[in-house]
């Protein structure tokens, strides 16, 4: 096991001797248990967030892919099954 230590200013100091008394444990319990819930939580909120992050780029790489498709059905006269595969074919290459 390892010790850590780490210095906090008066007014958080005051706010964690208050949570410590309310709770009735030593201010030394309140910090190891609100700094171990505090790690485990943000590791769950980082893990949300990229995961709600990646289907954010899966939506904009098919909106784009369909944006490209029209594009060069509208403005490139190509046929609207060929640039379906030629966006498809892009898409994969860039997964």
């Amino acid at each position: 096991m390892k010790n850590i230590g780490f210095r906090i200013d008066d007014e958080q100091y005051a706010e964690l001797e208050q949570k410590a008394n309310l709770a009735g444990v030593s201010i030394h319990e309140i910090a190891r248990s609100l700094t171990l819930k505090g790690t485990g939580e943000n590791s769950e909120l980082i893990r949300m967030e990229l995961g709600k992050l990646s289907g954010e780029v899966s939506e904009l790489r098919s909106d784009l892919g369909k944006v490209t498709e029209l594009l060069l059905f509208a403005l490139g006269n190509v046929p609207l099954d060929q640039a379906k595969d030629l966006v498809t074919e892009l898409l994969r290459r860039a997964a």
